[in-house]
């Protein structure tokens, strides 16, 4: 029989769905959700920048604190989603699933079209480009600051899901799907 793990991480590329999956399981779990990239975006925001302005200018003290908050809490909660770039990587003897969602680059740049005002006028190729690139640098990033050699290798997860193809609600139950049997 295998033993079930009360700590999700979700993870994945930019605009792939990660948060909007994070809120669903976490209502429909009954789990509670910890969203570290909100603590960069409201940063960001305190700044009056983007994400993408706000990312390069974070020390890496800064980041290893955001971390730390995130592998006490995957120690003391029970019944928790960590949604997180590194979250699945964070504290590694602590028995958890891991979720990976993928998303075509061009798939990927519309949705952030949508969702960002300041990139709705760019060309879809420009999007696309600043979202390539922001994704290179998280991962020169990570290993610079935590040897992690490729953050978004999907072979390091336990599930994977790619969404390119897909609404909220199919990604949401195709994750159960996985989920079932494997969590408390």
């Amino acid at each position: 029989m295998q033993n079930k793990v009360s700590v999700i991480t979700v993870s994945g590329f930019p605009n792939a769905g990660k948060s909007t999956l994070a809120q669903s399981l976490s209502l429909l779990l009954r789990y509670k959700r910890h969203y570290t990239g909100g603590i960069f975006r409201d940063m960001a925001k305190e700044r009056h920048m983007t994400i993408e302005e706000f990312y390069p200018t974070v020390t890496p003290d800064i980041e290893r604190e955001v971390d730390h908050i995130q592998e006490r809490l995957m120690h003391a909660e029970r019944r928790i989603i960590v949604e997180g770039r590194i979250a699945s990587f964070l504290a590694p003897e602590v028995p958890k699933l891991t979720i990976f969602l993928t998303v075509d680059g061009r798939i990927s740049a519309e949705r952030e079209k949508l969702r960002t005002r300041k990139f709705a006028r760019y060309p879809l190729a420009r999007v696309e480009e600043i979202v390539r690139n922001r994704v290179a640098a998280e991962r020169k990033h990570y290993e610079n600051l935590y040897g992690i050699k490729d953050h978004m290798d999907p072979s390091l997860f336990d599930i994977v899901i790619d969404t390119s193809d897909m609404g909220r609600h199919e990604v949401t139950v195709q994750t159960l799907k996985a989920l079932m049997g494997r969590i408390e």
